[in-house]
């Protein structure tokens, strides 16, 4: 039995070099295929949790700054009721991608798991994050967050979590 070694980095995205980024939004672009692309929403200074396997890229999250993404957010004049900004030093967790080959393998999780212990170490209160989907719901349910609100966006339903850590 060959045993999977996953590598995890954690990075800032403005410190990855051109090539880096492309394999990176390219990752995410993949597997967001219903979402126009539109740069997914990185920022130079996201936080990137990022799984490689033989020097490709497995799985990510990426994290942002709550005073940055509400910076980002008005200068976009994108409705601030679809984020959480409630209480105190937050992070905002996004672009959870998993390589289709590696689904179903608790790589979500561990990421999302990643994303909490470092948020935990760098002194954040809580993460907080919108789920589209029926999967990335049960995901964030299962591992502690509560929804915040459901809102209708795009024809789906949207649910703003979060999660004291």
């Amino acid at each position: 039995m060959i045993k999977i070694v996953i590598m995890y980095h954690t990075i800032i995205f403005e410190n990855l070099t051109f090539n880096q980024r492309a394999s990176l939004i390219n990752f995410i672009k993949i597997n967001f295929p219903n979402i126009p692309y539109n740069g997914f929403g990185l920022e130079s200074k996201s936080i990137l949790i990022v799984n490689y396997e033989n020097n490709k890229i497995v799985g990510c999250v990426c994290l942002l700054n709550n005073r940055l993404l509400q910076e980002i957010l008005t200068k976009s004049k994108i409705d601030l009721e679809k984020y959480n900004f409630d209480y105190g030093k937050g992070l905002f967790l996004y672009n959870l991608s998993v390589d289709e080959n590696y689904r179903n393998k608790k790589m979500g999780t561990e990421l999302v798991n990643q994303a909490c212990e470092l948020a935990k170490k760098l002194g954040i209160e809580y993460i907080h994050c919108h789920a589209e989907t029926d999967v990335s719901r049960n995901l964030f349910l299962k591992l502690g967050f509560i929804e915040n609100k459901t809102i209708f966006d795009n024809n789906k339903n949207m649910y703003l979590m979060s999660k004291f850590i």
